[in-house]
């Protein structure tokens, strides 16, 4: 549950992190449901992608998870759903977030250790974005409940600071319509990228 702006309580569905699991807490707080993807699911999508691999590029080797971008991309495809990886040089203004299912951030694991917070490069953490009751919120699994963004002007600012992150990667799920149509770019302020000599 989580408090709306009028006051009053939002049911919101939200996994906790368990292992290295963040993919499929992050598609299944995405969904809004339990089981919508499981481990089982994820390891046959790994399995399928490289089906000739000892050891599996996907997933972590030890079963804990660590689902990469590829299993992620093949669960969601099967939804009828495309990720479209957000280029860092643009604005988020440049979304059009009335077309976009949810978001996902990828970012690097932080650890505290004696006090100090530190990166692992190593390791990476998925969370999920998603519009609930008109409002956005981050559901990132390390959370202890869903954390309130705001409207979508909030959340662009919100998107602005994970973007000046080096380590940060943001991933717009739509439907395939959209993809194909380019609809969740926001054509009034969407430019192409410029890239230095």
């Amino acid at each position: 549950m989580a408090e709306a702006t009028n006051g009053h309580e939002v049911d919101i569905y939200h996994e906790r992190q368990r292992l290295q699991m963040c993919a499929i807490h992050a598609v299944n707080n995405l969904f809004q449901g339990t089981q919508i993807v499981n481990k089982e699911e994820m390891n046959e999508v790994c399995k399928e992608l490289s089906p000739t691999s000892w050891l599996n590029p996907h997933m972590s080797a030890l079963g804990v998870g660590n689902y990469d971008i590829n299993a992620i991309m093949a669960v969601l495809s099967k939804r009828g759903y495309d990720i479209i990886w957000f280029d860092k040089r643009r604005s988020p203004d440049d979304i059009n977030v009335d077309n976009v299912y949810g978001i996902l951030i990828n970012t690097v694991t932080k650890l505290k250790a004696f006090g100090y917070k530190v990166s692992l490069t190593m390791f990476r953490h998925w969370y999920s974005i998603r519009k609930i009751d008109n409002l956005y919120y981050n559901l990132d699994s390390k959370l202890k409940q869903p954390e309130k963004i705001g409207d979508s002007a909030e959340l662009k600012l919100y998107l602005k600071s994970k973007l000046c992150e080096s380590k940060t990667e943001l991933l717009l799920v739509v439907d395939k319509d959209v993809a194909e149509t380019r609809s969740w770019e926001n054509h009034t302020t969407a430019e192409s990228p410029k890239v230095g000599k």
